[in-house]
């Protein structure tokens, strides 16, 4: 760009297909639709292309896709067709074509970008699966993951009974006794099971001064750098790896439910999977994260620590 002059009738165009959140192209993406850049945000969906079309004569069209076609009013049958035979070309083993096409052929922006980047940890589709489940009642304990806020992010509280995770709240007060008081009220009002804090930071005094005020049986600190407390030693490096890694398997094992928002997803999809020398699984560290996304996955963190421990199947309590 430094040999670009700054013209009259100058131009500059970044074309590229989204692969991810965080790297330069959504970071101009993001610039642009925000009016902090000179750039203007263009985004083309596939089906403006004449070429991507096919005969759909004595083809069936799916509940979804009809719904698409109902959505987008320049989208037609033709497109439609075309759409399913490039999905039946992106299969591997009968799979993963449709997750593949809306990353190379997205309908909006937020689709092209919400997509996960082939190293992540949990891919898009069963997040964007578990975003649209509207599951029954679950007879199940109540679990609270608690992610305190640092370094200028936001407390995250999440709940989940069973197959079912909902009502994430944020709370930008890093404020130890505000977090305490939030942390006391939600004991109080919705009485559950255990509440899994992590200890890392502000964490560790709010997970004191709950349980001073008696709360210790239900109160859980957990630390995510800990290697003592994995269940699974030879599978994952420390406890942030394996609660990782347990809510991958819970999604995975559908049907799951998560709250439907775009954060939550891209906390979820973000996070990148790594190794270690003896083969464990391990995450990249938070501040690799926080880098690129301008954010801890706190949304993430939260519904990570619902699996720190197994907790037993006694409603007792409600």
């Amino acid at each position: 760009l430094q040999t670009i002059p700054d013209m009259e009738e100058t131009e500059v165009i970044y074309e590229s297909t989204a692969n991810g959140v965080g790297n330069f192209f959504h970071q101009k993406w993001q610039e642009a639709e925000a009016g902090e850049s000179e750039f203007i945000a263009v985004f083309v969906p596939w089906f403006w292309q004449e070429e991507y079309e096919s005969d759909y004569e004595g083809m069936e069209f799916s509940h979804n896709e009809l719904e698409m076609l109902e959505k987008f009013e320049d989208m037609s049958k033709r497109n439609l067709a075309w759409r399913r035979k490039k999905i039946i070309e992106f299969n591997v083993d009968g799979t993963g074509g449709d997750d593949s096409f809306k990353q190379e052929y997205p309908n909006t922006s937020d689709e092209a970008f919400l997509e996960s980047s082939p190293d992540s940890l949990i891919k898009a589709g069963i997040v964007k699966r578990a975003r649209k489940q509207d599951l029954p009642e679950q007879y199940a304990p109540l679990i609270i993951g608690v992610d305190p806020a640092r370094g200028g992010d936001s407390t995250a509280f999440i709940r989940r009974e069973g197959r079912v995770a909902y009502k994430l709240e944020y709370d930008k007060n890093d404020d130890l006794m505000h977090v305490v008081g939030l942390c006391v009220k939600i004991i109080r009002e919705e009485m559950p099971a255990k509440m899994f804090i992590d200890v890392g930071g502000l964490g560790a005094g709010v997970y004191d001064r709950l349980a001073e005020l008696g709360y210790a049986s239900i109160v859980v600190a957990v630390n995510f750098g800990s290697k003592k407390s994995v269940i699974d030693a030879r599978k994952y490096y420390n406890k942030r790896a394996e609660m990782w890694g347990e809510m991958k398997e819970w999604l995975e094992n559908e049907p799951a439910q998560v709250p439907d928002t775009d954060k939550m997803q891209t906390d979820l999809v973000t996070t990148k999977r790594m190794y270690s020398s003896l083969g464990q699984t391990k995450l990249e560290p938070k501040e690799d994260v926080k880098a690129r996304i301008g954010r801890s996955p706190d949304g993430g963190d939260a519904l990570a620590l619902t699996f720190a421990f197994p907790v037993a199947n006694d409603i007792d309590h409600y």
